[in-house]
This record gives structure tokens, C-alpha cells and sequence, in this order.
């Protein structure tokens, strides 16, 4: 899904909010809209959470969810094991350079 070296796999401060709060409910649908008014406090945009959002769909971690009149996604099959195997990576990697 999220390759060693994808875009996806780079920690940023959206993308690591949007990954957090995708797999606190797995089983949640989302739009664009909703996911930037709900992580707005966490600086996300609503450019960087359509940027997200389209990579996510392109990586097949989300699937669009049809017959909604806006964008709307939901997680795939896994995906939500897969995005917190991603942020664990970020934090051993973190750790590994304030060990250093």
C-alpha cells in the first residue's frame, strides 16, 4: 500500500492528524469538507486534506464511497493496520534521532 519511499510514508503534521483520526474510527466515511472542519484545530487545510485524500485513493488506502452527492471515502480492507504501522515508523524514526 504505503511504500518506504511514497509520499505517503513522509511524516507531515496533516498527514499524520489525517492518519490519526482515520483510524480512530476505521469504520467512518469522510469527506474533504468534513475531514478539514474536523482537523482544522490541528492546522490541516482543506488543500492539504484533499491533497491527502487523493493520494490516499491512489494508493488504494481509501475507496470512494458512491452515491454521495460529495467526495466521500472510506478505509479499505487493512488500511487501518497499514496508517498506524506507518506512524509507528514515524516515531521509531523520531526516536532514533533524539537518540543520536
Amino acid at each position: 500500500m504505503v511504500s518506504a519511499g511514497s509520499l505517503l510514508a513522509r511524516r507531515s503534521p496533516s498527514r499524520a492528524a489525517i492518519y490519526a483520526h482515520m483510524i480512530a474510527d476505521p469504520s467512518r466515511e469522510w469527506s474533504i469538507g468534513e475531514l478539514h472542519q474536523e482537523l482544522a484545530d490541528a492546522g490541516v487545510s482543506a488543500e492539504s486534506a484533499r491533497a491527502v485524500v487523493y493520494l490516499l485513493l491512489d494508493a488504494r488506502i481509501v475507496e470512494l464511497v458512491r452515491g454521495r452527492r460529495r467526495l466521500t471515502v472510506k478505509l479499505t480492507a487493512g488500511a487501518a493496520e497499514h496508517l498506524r504501522q506507518v506512524i509507528e515508523a514515524w516515531s521509531s524514526a523520531q526516536a532514533d534521532r533524539a537518540a543520536s
